[in-house]
């Protein structure tokens, strides 16, 4: 429902300046729910939120990941997982987002690309694995 409202063209959001707190409130109750009993669906629902967000927002991607160090790694693999979603999933052009500012959130993204790989590497280094070296599933920081 978050995402949806979010979706909604609505140019005051932007203008009033409320997107950086809504920004952190998200980023906020991220922090707070990746370890709830069930933080899977809760989750994936907050990160969906953050990415609609980002691709709304003008300059939503990089104040996201100015933001972003403080997440869990948990969220953030989460984020990390659904960012690039954002840019397939609005091609059927329901969202009210227009061509413009898709390949805005696009470059935006991309640009965020060694920060995001030098974080998954160091996530792998961390993951415990077998004796054949593949990661283990269900690995918890």
């Amino acid at each position: 429902m978050l995402r949806r409202k979010i979706q909604s063209p609505s140019p005051a959001l932007p203008g009033l300046g409320l997107a950086p707190q809504l920004l952190d409130a998200l980023l906020l109750a991220a922090r707070r729910f990746y370890a709830a009993p069930t933080p899977c669906q809760l989750l994936t629902q907050i990160c969906l939120a953050l990415a609609e967000l980002a691709l709304h927002a003008e300059g939503g991607v990089d104040s996201l990941f100015s933001r972003m160090p403080h997440l869990p790694p948990p969220a953030m693999l989460e984020l990390l997982t659904v960012l690039p979603e954002e840019v397939a999933q609005d091609q059927g052009g329901d969202t009210g987002v227009d061509a413009a500012a898709r390949c805005r959130f696009t470059r935006e993204l991309l640009t965020h690309a060694p920060a995001m790989l030098e974080f998954l590497h160091g996530q792998s280094e961390k993951a415990p694995t077998d004796d054949d070296g593949v990661p283990l599933r269900g690995w918890a920081p």
